[in-house]
């Protein structure tokens, strides 16, 4: 707790929602977030995903825990079930060593497929990486809840390089909605739902959708 009123100090804000989970919970899932998210650092910073303010306000264990939570549970509809998760994972998470691999699974293929060409796409704000470790995963393992096709497998070359492809694609079409251009209506759908309500629902499952159809497709 002390940490976490350091924090508060010298940012003079409000403790946000990770913040307090931090004094509020200590077992098993909470322990599993944190642990991940420190040990990617190299990984947040490389990609410029995360800045030092905020790692230093845990928002990277924040995205930690909601990728854990979709690996285990599906998708969900914004942050509103993560404290539910670190109730239920409290005590025990008998998940967590499979989990956690699983998760270095996903990083390491993030990083051969796109070494250091994930900064310059869209997909290294936190909406589309959330998309991105959902793809990997589904092709992989299979999300919950998520009715696409998957082989199971582990990526192949021909698999790594249509998904670099379809991120360059979809994420200039992001741009380009961004800067108010026309975009090609098949991608409007993505790139309206990467640009606003990111975390509801059904931008989410868009968005799978979209990357997942157009790499693997």
């Amino acid at each position: 707790m002390l940490e976490i009123f350091s924090r508060l100090n010298i940012y003079s804000v409000k403790l946000n929602a990770q913040e307090l989970r931090n004094g509020r919970f200590f077992g098993a899932f909470k322990q599993s977030a944190y642990a991940l998210a420190y040990e990617h650092l190299e990984f947040w910073r490389r990609h410029k995903i995360f800045t030092e303010q905020a790692m230093a306000r845990m928002l990277e264990v924040e995205f930690v825990s909601e990728i854990l939570i979709a690996f285990l549970a599906g998708m969900q509809d914004k942050k509103k079930s993560i404290d539910t998760f670190y109730v239920t994972y409290d005590e025990a998470f008998e998940e967590q060593e499979q989990i956690e691999k699983r998760f270095r699974e996903v990083v390491d293929t993030i990083s051969d497929t796109f070494g250091d060409s994930l900064v310059e796409t869209a997909f290294r704000r936190i909406p589309l990486l959330y998309t991105l470790f959902c793809a990997i995963y589904h092709h992989r393992h299979g999300l919950p809840g998520t009715t696409m096709p998957t082989p199971k497998k582990t990526l192949s070359r021909d698999d790594r390089i249509g998904l670099r492809e379809a991120v360059e694609t979809l994420s200039e079409n992001v741009e380009a909605a961004r800067a108010g251009e026309d975009v090609p209506r098949k991608y409007l759908s993505f790139a309206t739902f990467s640009l606003r309500q990111t975390d509801n629902i059904r931008p989410r499952t868009e968005r799978l959708e979209a990357l997942y159809k157009t790499a693997f497709s």
